[in-house]
């Protein structure tokens, strides 16, 4: 049987994982209605303006801007009429892309793949690197046309905000998860507390002490169960008082039916005086059972009502039926 302790953990911890795929989710959505047609556009203006200022290179410096472009964060792809392409930059994971979208390009038409992606439930489409994920722009190089494809390196860009914020997350995750267990036990070492306790009633002892200080349902839980076991113990203790003057009380007239019986065995015994014994004979076996019927009053200390019941009676006659009751003895 799981205890409530690995319970709260398990559950809390499932709660912590489910809230992060929904988090996810939630972000990729913002992502894609929100961020990506704002990302696409950005994208596509730095492509035109890298496009402009590489056409206003001279010759020699072309290569080499399109390299600086490159090692601030972009990848690069160029593909010819020939459809040759070629990297500048890191590669990307996949130069996977449509002849008649490089023919477009090629011909002056703009691509912007960014906005076209394809939206993924659990990829957010900024951080795949695919080509088709990138802008492409027509570049004229001397007499020859070009389409120059580019998009962020994300590796290059945020690869150590993405090392730190994994890290970030890792300890995040150890340091919940071992919060969570210590708030676990300070959450359930009441409840054992009131397990034990109960244990204790179970047994038969009440004097139990719990702390009541709390100002919370815990607390208040404890006054209630103190007065449930002072309840329980005066209950108890009414009943093994009952049962002690009963079994008094069979005693005493039990005592008398076996003297007389043994009296009355006597031959030298008037007639009068069997009478008056075999009447008190049947007086104390009225007396067992009104005894008897007593006995179901116990079960009325189970109710709020009082059980005791006050009236009046005749002494003299209760002293003289004593004084019958032990003659035998004499």
């Amino acid at each position: 049987m799981k205890s409530l302790y690995s319970r709260f953990v398990f559950m809390t911890v499932g709660i912590m994982l489910l809230s992060s795929i929904i988090g996810f989710l939630l972000t990729n959505v913002y992502y894609q209605v929100k961020l990506k047609p704002y990302n696409s556009e950005k994208i596509l203006m730095y492509a035109k303006e890298v496009k402009s200022l590489y056409e206003k290179q001279s010759e020699e410096n072309k290569e080499a801007y399109l390299q600086s472009i490159a090692k601030l964060g972009y990848e690069i792809y160029i593909v010819d009429d020939q459809n040759h392409g070629k990297r500048i930059g890191n590669a990307f994971r996949k130069i996977t892309i449509s002849d008649d979208t490089v023919h477009k390009v090629l011909q002056g038409e703009t691509f912007n793949g960014v906005s076209t992606y394809p939206t993924r439930l659990f990829i957010t489409g900024f951080f795949d690197n695919e080509l088709i994920n990138s802008v492409g722009v027509p570049l004229k190089h001397g007499d020859k046309q070009y389409a120059l494809f580019i998009r962020p390196d994300i590796q290059q860009q945020f690869g150590e905000m993405r090392i730190f914020l994994a890290v970030l997350l890792g300890f995040i995750v150890v340091l919940s998860i071992i919060f969570i267990a210590i708030a676990a036990g300070y959450i359930v070492r009441p409840i054992r507390t009131f397990t034990k306790a109960t244990q204790k009633i179970a047994s038969g002892e009440y004097d139990i002490e719990l702390d009541e200080s709390r100002k919370d349902e815990i607390g208040t839980l404890a006054t209630n169960f103190q007065k449930m076991t002072k309840s329980i113990k005066e209950l108890d203790q009414m009943r093994q008082e009952f049962v002690s003057n009963v079994s008094h009380e069979f005693q005493s007239p039990l005592s008398s039916i076996q003297g007389f019986s043994k009296t009355l065995q006597s031959e030298n015994m008037s007639e009068e005086e069997r009478k008056r014994y075999l009447k008190i004979i049947e007086s104390e076996s009225k007396r067992m059972s009104s005894l008897c019927k007593q006995l179901l009053t116990l079960a009325s200390l189970d109710k709020e009502e009082k059980v005791l019941q006050i009236k009046e009676f005749n002494l003299q006659k209760q002293i003289k039926d004593v004084i019958f009751m032990l003659e035998w003895k004499w």
